[in-house]
């Protein structure tokens, strides 16, 4: 069962750049498959303007002004509600905030999700994820970790004469949390025009090249990699 957790507005500061991810990650879904999951009398809690007993009045699947998603936060499953411009999130109570092992120095990478980098950076002091930054670079982080240490982000510059096409990043992220460009940020950023191309390129690396001795990324030359192919 999916238990209730928070809203956009209650989140702490350093949380927000998860709940962009979740959002940008999430599925709209319908409010039966919604409730099927979150549970009538967990919604009726959260929302008790409306008509539960459904004789008469607004109920909230007739409420065509609300919307209803799947997705994940902080590495969990979860249910959420947009409701008045604000997501009310339910998560999966049987699953791990994956970013708590990030808050724990006896643990490093390789990283499990993009959630753990995120608190792994946060914890380093690092400012890559603060919110401020993506939006100047109208950054979006897709969701994969691959083999541990590598996540593609996209950033669209925007300006006086209009904006520029999305184009797509792959990301490499050291034990600590340091996020760096792969290849270095002059030959690597934004490489990629179609996520489709990082996506390939990023998969067919890490399974040719992160054998065991290598998956922590210490040896893969992602430079020579990228500019050789």
């Amino acid at each position: 069962m999916y238990q209730y957790l928070t809203n956009c507005v209650g989140i702490a500061e350093r949380d927000v750049v998860h709940l962009l991810a979740m959002i940008d990650a999430g599925r709209e879904i319908t409010y039966r498959t919604l409730q099927q999951h979150v549970g009538r009398d967990s919604l009726a809690d959260m929302f008790p303007f409306y008509n539960w007993d459904q004789q008469g009045g607004l109920t909230m699947i007739n409420d065509y002004a609300v919307s209803y998603h799947k997705s994940t936060y902080k590495g969990r499953r979860c249910y959420y509600v947009r409701h008045s411009a604000i997501e009310y999130i339910w998560v999966d109570s049987t699953q791990q905030d994956t970013t708590d092992m990030a808050h724990n120095p006896d643990v490093n990478g390789p990283f499990a999700s993009v959630d753990a980098i995120i608190s792994a950076n946060h914890a380093l002091g690092d400012h890559f994820f603060d919110t401020n930054v993506m939006r100047g670079f109208d950054s979006r982080i897709e969701s994969s970790v691959y083999g541990g240490r590598y996540f593609i982000t996209s950033e669209q510059f925007h300006g006086s004469q209009g904006s520029g096409p999305r184009r797509y990043t792959i990301r490499r992220v050291e034990d600590d949390g340091e996020v760096n460009t792969a290849g270095g940020h002059a030959a690597g950023f934004q490489t990629f025009a179609e996520l489709d191309d990082a996506e390939t390129f990023i998969e067919a690396y890490v399974e040719g090249r992160a054998t065991c001795p290598t998956t922590n990324g210490r040896h893969l030359d992602l430079w020579e990699a990228m500019h050789t192919t």
